[in-house]
């Protein structure tokens, strides 16, 4: 994450040499922090380095005495840590303004301003979630003053502020979105001393109640986090990880087909997936947005089948929304399908994360019964991965809540590639000849016995010594697989990495339906057959083959039974 720009008092800034600079200002400034703040943009950065969850490492200087190292004490640098990627970015973007957070005691929050520092006493925190979109902390300032400092998602605070530049924020935002940033607003609020012992009195009862507890906090969260006075936004870059866009093609090659669910705003996620290659640019986009009732999205949808069903020759993208989508799933959900179906690519924005959920278990439920994997490095995709048959969590600085819930873990997208089409190809192929070989040796196992009942008048007369019945499973069932499944590369894996298309031959549970089954089991007997009357007419008679007169013992019969299916 990189703080690239930021709206204050509706004047669009960008960040260069540390500095920030108003749009347009093409005026060389040396390295350095700012040596001076307006009032708005010095407000706007308080916001910014008070309302987190951001935590502090301080790094100790080391001292060397006779090739030894120790420590002596002194703090030379710290260095931020947080769970939202986003947060650090916009602390760390402070600092370099000159508005520096520096750290936290007991409950008391440290900020230096271009040097000086302040103090403000941390009174409540309304943590952050998915239904509000936004987290607020209530701090008291040096003076005494009681402000209320929030930021979230702008859909979540301009419908809540009564002041501020907020339509020129607003073009801003969308501005920031469309160059593919993450944004977020920032307002601010103050208390006089008796809305603050009300607020602080709901706040109190609302966390200790017995019943009910979350909806109560919920309703004084609304309550509180009301008339703001908008302070700007912020626009972070999210950079993507190196050869996303080949993976995803790879993916897209293999017959797998891909869903960004994402809660970013709409904007934003379209940017995103036209730089990662999930649209093409030549692909037609379809939107089903802003919808207001169960009515227009059906109307909406409608048209988008229609339009699919006229232009079935070129590629279509869908773009959905979360409100949307709750307004599809709701009574609209076979035409929801078949309209996503008919896509080449699907983009959900705006998602919460159970809705994120809620979607792939859609999938798993649809008639195809897909086999669905879902991929994420947040906790908001927790849900997501735990809910799909393959939950994959990918390392990083974020966190580790989506690796901790996941099947497996990833240090980067680009490993999926890999993991799918050489690892998954080569498990799919081991496990399929393990589950068909088990029943093809115990057909050839148990089929000379039963003829066997045949030739001596049902004598119940055992045709196998004990060493063979000891050694059969031993022998068949365990080395020869094991062998098998530690060596055996049908394709190299290069091939199988480079040629997307080859996955494709093991779609749909291909080596696992009734036609390998029945080829398996007819081997079994056709193998079974051979075991027995080959020993019947070589032995049977007392036939000599030998050159000494011998007659065929267990070495022979031996050979039959050590005769077997090569892979």
């Amino acid at each position: 994450m990189q703080f690239r720009e930021c709206s204050v008092n509706g004047i669009k800034y960008q960040e260069i040499n540390g500095k920030l600079v108003p749009e347009g200002v093409t005026v060389d400034f040396p390295d350095g922090a700012s040596t001076s703040l307006s009032v708005e943009e010095e407000l706007f950065f308080k916001a910014v380095s008070l309302c987190h969850t951001v935590h502090i490492s301080h790094e100790q200087s080391e001292s060397s005495v006779d090739g030894l190292r120790y420590s002596n004490g002194i703090s030379t640098q710290m260095e931020y840590y947080a769970s939202s990627p986003d947060e650090k970015a916009l602390v760390e973007a402070s600092k370099r303004m000159g508005v520096a957070f520096s750290g936290t005691s007991g409950d008391v929050m440290e900020i230096k301003i271009l040097g000086k520092l302040e103090r403000y006493k941390l009174l409540h925190v309304l943590e952050f979630d998915a239904n509000r979109r936004r987290m607020s902390v209530i701090v008291q300032s040096p003076s005494g003053d009681k402000i209320l400092f929030t930021k979230g998602a702008e859909s979540a605070i301009l419908p809540n502020t009564k002041s501020g530049e907020i339509e020129r924020t607003r073009l801003h935002v969308d501005e920031f979105a469309s160059k593919g940033l993450r944004t977020l607003c920032v307002a601010f609020r103050r208390f006089t001393a008796e809305e603050y012992q009300d607020i602080d009195q709901q706040l109190h009862e609302a966390r200790t109640a017995l019943q009910h507890r979350e909806e109560r906090l919920a309703d004084v969260f609304n309550l509180i986090e009301k008339d703001l006075e908008l302070l700007g936004a912020t626009g972070v870059e999210d950079k993507l990880q190196d050869k996303v866009q080949e993976t995803i093609e790879a993916l897209r090659l293999a017959g797998i087909k891909v869903w960004v669910l994402t809660g970013d705003k709409h904007e934003t996620a379209v940017s995103v997936s036209l730089s990662c290659g999930h649209f093409h640019r030549t692909m037609n986009i379809l939107e089903l947005v802003q919808q207001k009732s169960d009515r227009e999205c059906a109307e909406q949808l409608r048209q988008l089948a229609r339009r699919l069903k006229d232009d079935h020759v070129i590629q279509h993208g869908l773009v959905v929304d979360g409100a949307s989508l709750s307004l599809a799933l709701r009574e609209h959900e076979k035409l929801f399908m078949d309209v996503c179906r008919s896509c080449s690519a699907v983009l959900c924005c705006r998602m919460a994360p159970l809705q994120k959920a809620k979607v792939v278990r859609l999938l798993k439920i649809s008639p195809e019964k897909p086999i669905t994997l879902a991929i994420g490095d947040g906790a908001n995709d927790v849900s997501m991965i735990q809910e799909a048959h393959v939950g994959i969590g990918i390392m990083g600085k974020e966190g580790r809540q989506a690796v901790r819930n996941s099947d497996y873990a990833i240090a980067r997208f680009k490993f999926l590639s890999k993991l799918l089409l050489v690892h998954g190809h080569y498990y799919y192929i081991r496990v399929a000849t393990l589950v068909q070989y088990f029943f093809y040796k115990n057909v050839c196992f148990i089929t000379p016995q039963f003829l066997y009942q045949f030739f001596c008048l049902f004598s119940q007369q055992t045709l196998y010594d004990s060493v063979y019945l000891t050694l059969y499973n031993i022998c068949f069932t365990s080395l020869p697989i094991l062998v098998y499944s530690l060596f055996e590369q049908h394709v190299h894996p290069h091939v199988l990495h480079t040629k997307p298309g080859l996955y494709r031959d093991i779609s749909k549970n291909a080596l696992l339906g009734f036609k390998p089954f029945l080829y398996w089991t007819l081997l079994g007997f056709a193998h079974a057959f051979i075991f027995f009357f080959g020993s019947y007419f070589l032995m049977g008679e007392d036939t000599s083959l030998l050159g000494n007169g011998q007659v065929c013992n267990n070495v022979l019969t031996l050979c039959f039974f050590y005769c077997r299916k090569e892979f």
